[in-house]
């Protein structure tokens, strides 16, 4: 399924572009989609992190009561030996600070 939820695309941070998401959920393997998705949205919770295996690039916040990024970072760089999927998955969030 690459189409968003309406919930999810409500949950989706600002500067997300739901199509290029979705575009880019067409082009990866259903089984990576949650792992995706999660990188995108502006509330993940530490349950939603963990079954997408990112915990480790998040930490709790206590202040906020959720899950914060840990330097800033708000989604995994990937290297995808594909140039075509590269470029759809730089598309979904242009310019967004990215952790190796």
């Amino acid at each position: 399924m690459s189409a968003l939820s309406d919930t999810e695309r409500a949950r989706l941070r600002p500067g997300v572009d739901a199509a290029a998401l979705e575009r880019f959920l067409a082009a990866v393997p259903p089984s990576q989609r949650d792992e995706f998705v999660v990188q995108c949205l502006a509330d993940p919770a530490p349950d939603e992190l963990r079954r997408a295996n990112l915990l480790a690039y998040w930490t709790n916040d206590p202040a906020a009561g959720r899950a914060a990024p840990l330097r800033g970072v708000v989604r995994v760089a990937y290297d995808f030996g594909d140039p075509a999927l590269d470029a759809l998955w730089r598309a979904v969030e242009p310019g967004a600070p990215e952790h190796a």
